[in-house]
């Protein structure tokens, strides 16, 4: 069996207010699987414009996903999320699994089995495999962590490198991609003139601030 590299963890938006079996996916990703997402994406921009149509998405079957439901009996987790847990049995049976794959992200949609229902989970930029191994796109509940401070900065650099794209269609690598972005706010301070080295001194200073709380916080837990 392929090796899992990319763990996806999804809302899932319902065409039934009434529908509550379950509220989450979570889909593992192989090499290949991101291959074929990364490949149908260059599809779509380069079809766009070249055959007299508007190419909207391309969909392909696809199986893996693991249907899930919100535990709200039980504390949050470490990182601020509610805890999933498995639907019943009869409610975690979903037919017509799709991937779709845009010009710039990709989602599944499903139906549960038996049903008219449409689902659909949260879409995610293509830039979002570049990223951590862990994608938990799930609310956050209590205060923030240092995982979530990088969680946030994923989501920020991900629609920076999507603004790249447009422009260059190379991602490049998460370094490259992170000195673009740092290069680009030194520019966004000298034309307000703020002072950007005092703005990293700071930044350094916050840093090792909120490390040592969190390593105070997990001693004394």
């Amino acid at each position: 069996m392929p090796t899992s590299i990319k763990r996806l963890i999804l809302p899932v938006s319902v065409s039934d207010d009434n529908f509550d079996c379950f509220d989450h996916a979570i889909i593992d990703l192989t090499q290949a699987e991101i291959q074929l997402i990364r490949d149908m994406c260059v599809v779509v921009n380069t079809c766009k414009g070249t055959l007299g149509v508007e190419i909207y998405k391309l969909v392909t079957f696809h199986d893996g996903i693991e249907v899930m439901t919100s535990d709200y009996d039980t504390e949050y987790l470490d990182n601020g999320r509610t805890p999933l847990k498995s639907p019943e049995e009869d409610d975690t049976r979903i037919d017509c699994v799709c991937l779709n794959v845009t010009d710039d992200d990709f989602f599944w949609s499903f139906n549960p089995k038996n049903t008219n229902i449409h689902c659909e989970t949260k879409s995610i930029p293509i830039t979002a495999l570049d990223t951590l191994d862990t994608l938990d796109c799930r609310e956050v509940s209590v205060s923030t962590t240092n995982i979530e401070r990088v969680t946030r900065v994923n989501d920020t650099m991900a629609f920076y490198v999507q603004k790249q794209l447009h422009e260059t269609f190379n991602p490049g690598s998460l370094e490259e991609n992170l000195t673009d972005m740092l290069t680009d706010m030194m520019h966004f301070a000298a034309s307000n003139e703020i002072d950007f080295v005092k703005c990293l001194r700071m930044a350094e200073n916050n840093y090792e601030a909120e490390i040592s709380e969190e390593a105070g916080c997990e001693q004394q837990a």
